[in-house]
């Protein structure tokens, strides 16, 4: 071998070396001006391939967050374990959470940004520093304008009618909910963003060449959305998880996405989008501002995950919970009938009224509490830093972690700790958010801080929505699923984990009226 190259691998080991003893003594110093002290380890073997394999089977039987759930149970709030070579942090302790959302947000970034950007590109959920500010102030004003609110209301009634049509033919038999409501949420995603529904739920539809294309988006969406998530178990390896039908699956939503874009810049384009239809359209609005098509997809996509997957999240968890307590349907149909009448008497259903009804937005809130729609995330250290808690025999001294640190925080688990809800903290009861008590960041369904979910009231007011004109129609919400069904996993559900969560093994619910 040259002697040359000799010396310059010698001059890069040594390099590696001197770079490793400079950030060990670096650390040491972080930790003593903080009084940060060692996390604790969970059991794993050297490269952390124990803990890969416990995942990976996790997320085939749909076990994922039950695994989750026990490694906090078994060991503490916040630990430390090996992944195929990568140490990550996990954590459901809200002051850590607190730390890399909001008062430390400037040491952590987005984790998912190279598993998840193969589907989401530089969309919002992907993107870190000066491209995550530039895409937050482009959606910002779509969302705070006061007509997507405002009028959410009445252009959910279309698709509420065409999902009541179904219910009716299904006269007294069970419906899917998770199917359903996706179902709902894509009509009403669809029509608030390109300006034109897919109409998903629409009977006796003409055929239309978009039937086809709206089928494969939906098949291909889930198969992409198991597919990032198994990326994301393989931690700094998500590179070489890309199967082809993950491939071919995203081939079909950018396809689908791009056909609006393009329709969108064409209608912007032509007579300075000057027609007869004077309705607010989201892409439309968002084009005004930039006309790359790509950056266009990118947050059209992360759009359209956040509009349908995690109301339909919310709804499917809400209804699987009001079928099996009978006593809180039958108290929340009279707190809906107070205030807006029966169907076909009805008074308007507002942004403002539905913000009114105390006993809806706990029921909400603690079907958002048991089942968020994105139960855990990750943040990666983007400099050396510390969190608060999780250090020292007790837990309660800072930690210290290292640059390149991926934080796991499972909101779903914290928000089952009894420490933060009280011994019933795995009871449905709507009545704990009335009670005066208040929580701020043990409770978090739609993140928070600087990136705290822009569409929040949006997705709140269409689920109340939907939730409030069901309940009008039906006086009875019946549970349809086997007791031996229910009976598994110790009787709790499936929560299966993807980009969102839903029950993998189907809501069946049926909708009746007693007289």
């Amino acid at each position: 071998m040259d002697h040359r190259i000799i010396v310059l691998l010698a001059a890069f080991v040594l390099y590696r070396i001197l770079a490793r003893i400079q950030q060990k003594l670096a650390l040491a110093k972080l930790a003593r001006e903080r009084g940060a002290q060692p996390a604790p380890w969970f059991p794993s073997d050297v490269v952390g391939l124990s803990t890969f394999k416990a995942l990976t089977a996790a997320a085939k039987e749909g076990t994922t967050l039950d695994l989750s759930d026990r490694w906090y149970k078994e060991h503490s709030k916040t630990f430390w374990k090996r992944t195929l070579m990568s140490d990550v942090i996990n954590t459901c302790d809200p002051d850590n959470i607190r730390a890399m959302l909001a008062t430390q947000f400037e040491d952590f970034e987005q984790a998912t940004t190279g598993a998840y950007g193969i589907l989401l590109g530089r969309g919002i959920f992907t993107a870190n520093g000066a491209t995550w500010s530039h895409t937050r102030s482009l959606l910002r004003p779509q969302f705070t304008r006061q007509q997507v609110v405002a009028d959410l209301a009445s252009s959910m009634e279309v698709h509420v009618k065409n999902f009541m049509e179904w219910v009716r033919e299904a006269d007294g038999m069970p419906l899917e909910m998770h199917d359903m409501f996706s179902k709902l949420t894509l009509d009403a995603s669809t029509d608030f963003l390109f300006g034109e529904s897919l109409d998903s739920l629409v009977k006796n539809k003409p055929d239309s060449h978009m039937d086809d294309f709206r089928e494969q988006f939906s098949s291909a969406f889930r198969i992409a959305q198991e597919g990032l998530h198994k990326r994301v178990i393989a931690q700094g390896l998500y590179f070489l998880v890309r199967p082809k039908q993950l491939t071919d699956a995203i081939k079909t939503v950018h396809a689908f996405v791009d056909y609006y874009v393009q329709k969108s810049l064409e209608h912007n384009k032509n007579e300075k989008g000057e027609t007869d239809d004077t309705r607010y359209v989201f892409l439309r609005e968002l084009a005004k501002d930039t006309q790359d098509p790509i950056e266009l997809r990118d947050n059209m996509l992360s759009v359209i995950l956040a509009g349908r997957d995690t109301t339909a999240s919310l709804l499917t968890w809400t209804f699987y919970l009001l079928a099996r307590h009978p006593d809180i349907a039958a108290k929340l149909r009279e707190e809906i009938l107070a205030t807006y009448g029966p169907a076909g008497d009805s008074k308007p259903v507002t942004f403002e009224t539905l913000k009114g009804m105390v006993y809806l937005r706990g029921v909400i809130n603690e079907a958002l509490r048991l089942f968020p729609p994105v139960p855990l995330n990750m943040r990666r250290a983007n400099k050396d830093t510390t969190l608060p808690r999780g250090g020292g025999p007790d837990g309660l001294s800072p930690i210290v972690l290292p640059a390149g640190t991926t934080v796991v925080y499972s909101v779903g688990a914290m928000h089952r700790r009894p420490e933060y809800f009280g011994a019933d903290a795995l009871e449905f009861k709507p009545e704990r958010w009335s009670t005066g008590k208040s929580w701020t960041w043990e409770f978090l369904p739609f993140n928070g801080g600087p990136r705290i979910c822009l569409g929040q009231q949006y997705a709140l007011t269409e689920a109340g929505y939907v939730i409030v004109r069901l309940l009008q129609e039906y006086d009875t919400v019946e549970n349809a699923d086997s007791v031996e069904k229910d009976a598994r996993n110790g009787g709790m559900p499936y929560r299966h984990m993807a980009m969102t969560m839903w029950n993998n093994s189907g809501v069946n619910v049926i909708f009746k009226n007693s007289k």
